[in-house]
């Protein structure tokens, strides 16, 4: 189920809350321009893949420690 983050309020969500959506509503939210997949991307335009074969969410983070 892709996750698709909101743009515009609506009954069912508010301004940046991302929800997970079946594939058909969010086709047609991104149509309209209520939503956008909620996915990084690369600097070409194309998603983000995980090892897995997975896009990669917004709201995922590295857990690497940091270096100073």
């Amino acid at each position: 189920m892709p996750q698709i983050e909101y743009l515009q309020e609506t009954h069912a969500a508010k301004v940046g809350e991302i929800h997970n959506v079946q594939e058909y509503e969010a086709n047609v939210l991104i149509y309209l321009g209520i939503a956008r997949l909620a996915v990084l991307l690369n600097p070409n335009g194309s998603a983000v893949i995980d090892d897995f074969g997975s896009l990669v969410a917004l709201n995922q983070t590295a857990d690497h420690p940091k270096t100073t």
